[in-house]
């Protein structure tokens, strides 16, 4: 039996006001006008430590200015949505961003979180993750990272898929992100044994004859998920089965989204109780590596 449709009803842009975010804002603001859909723009900003204000002099003013300055450039975002036929609500929370985020997104049952991705800029970038990736850690649904200013609907769009049970997930988040687009399966596959074969010297020919049966079994295994989970039959599709090489899938897909003209990849998340605590693997490298907006799907 096949999967109910997915459908994006709700949406959670955050934003810090920097220009990734705000090219987040954009995209968020387009794909509610697509969809339909309710959309919902957030700032968290870092709790005030008034005792040491005071201690400084400057009392309550610098919180105030703060607040009015926030509040002042999230209305800009909200003229921007009504701008584009979009109605859009927004929030001032505090904290800390990726904790509030997470759970302003549950309290809104969003179907898709938006947020932009900014490069490793600091130290604390590099040894904890950015915003975004933080978030990927902890919320259980759909997160776009956009990586560059958007000026129109997606146009293509590469789902990478891994025939693990996450994939199905993937390929419904895929279809639902875009009605209209041109739609790419990749699965990027790696031969279990052949390290172990190579570091035996074993012949070019053994190696030929190896991969040859490792791409049969991952055709087999394309042709099987798609048998489980049926991508509409008005979709322009396109299937590739391409080998991993001795990078692995995470550093083949983003060529490979360059390749095909990808607007947007679209991975899954690792469901493993470590990921749970750190983003890693593939998920991690694709969304730093790549340079088209990158969907990252968990089914939660």
């Amino acid at each position: 039996m096949a999967a109910q449709p997915k459908a994006i009803r709700r949406i959670l842009a955050g934003t810090d006001f920097s220009r990734p975010a705000s090219q987040a804002v954009l995209r968020a603001v387009m794909l509610a006008a697509e969809h339909s859909a309710d959309l919902e723009i957030v700032h968290v900003a870092p709790r005030v430590d008034r005792a040491r204000l005071r201690r400084l002099g400057l009392g309550g003013l610098a919180g105030a200015c703060a607040g009015e300055l926030c509040a002042a450039r999230l209305a800009q975002a909200q003229d921007l949505a009504y701008s584009r036929g979009v109605t859009a609500t927004v929030r001032l929370l505090k904290g800390g961003a990726p904790a509030a985020l997470t759970r302003e997104a549950a309290r809104l049952s969003a179907d898709l979180v938006v947020l932009g991705c900014r490069g490793e800029r600091s130290l604390k970038d590099a040894l904890i993750g950015t915003t975004a990736e933080r978030v990927l850690e902890r919320w259980r649904g759909d997160t776009l990272v956009v990586k560059r200013a958007p000026r129109e609907d997606y146009g293509t769009i590469l789902a990478c898929v891994s025939l693990a049970p996450v994939s199905c997930s993937v390929l419904r988040s895929a279809v639902a992100l875009s009605g209209q687009a041109r739609f790419h399966v990749l699965h990027a596959y790696e031969p279990l044994f052949e390290l172990k074969l190579l570091s035996h010297q074993a012949s070019g020919q053994t190696l030929a004859a190896y991969r040859a049966a490792a791409k049969a079994e991952a055709i087999q295994g394309l042709a099987e998920l798609l048998a489980r989970c049926p991508l509409p039959g008005d979709r322009r599709l396109e299937l590739h089965v391409r080998y991993g090489g001795y990078g692995g899938p995470a550093t083949m897909i983003p060529g490979a989204a360059v390749r095909h003209g990808a607007d947007v990849i679209v991975v899954g998340k690792n469901q493993s109780r470590l990921e749970g605590l750190f983003l890693g693997g593939i998920t991690k490298q694709v969304v730093r590596a790549a340079r088209a907006d990158v969907l990252v799907v968990d089914p939660g």
